[in-house]
């Protein structure tokens, strides 16, 4: 039994994966970068390599269609490493805002980052009003 989408189906390309996939190459390589500093040298050795499936276990879609996004990506903005270096922290708006255009993008959310669930509420026992009360007698 297979759950989700089934890593062997043949990837259409489109503009939300476009979007997911530019989202994600950014998230990675500031990861990757970390507190090493966003220098040009870093930023090369951090995209290189980025389109491995390892890096793609927590959006929105399957690893695999990941890759393939990922690699779409790549393949169709040259200049990548140029535009983050060259815009520094706003490099991921201004790279993904042109991919993302007809798409609504949610980030995804850090394990364990979710609300805890609600504790069921225990039902209130509500007092008797004296009217209920003086119902309750007469009859």
């Amino acid at each position: 039994m297979v759950f989700g989408d089934d890593p062997r189906k043949p990837v259409e390309v489109n503009d939300e994966l476009l979007c997911e996939a530019c989202h994600a190459i950014f998230d990675q390589v500031n990861k990757k970068i970390g507190e090493k500093g966003r220098t040009e040298t870093n930023i090369y050795e951090a995209v290189e390599g980025i389109c491995d499936s390892k890096n793609f276990r927590v959006y929105k879609m399957i690893p695999p269609t990941m890759v393939k996004g990922c690699q779409a990506f790549i393949d169709k903005y040259e200049g990548l490493e140029d535009d983050m270096w060259k815009y520094g922290s706003e490099a991921e708006e201004k790279v993904c805002e042109s991919v993302c255009q007809s798409v609504k993008y949610e980030a995804p959310k850090a394990p364990g980052s979710s609300p805890p669930p609600e504790k069921p509420k225990k039902k209130s026992k509500k007092k008797k009003s004296k009217k209920a009360k003086q119902e309750k007698e007469e009859l």
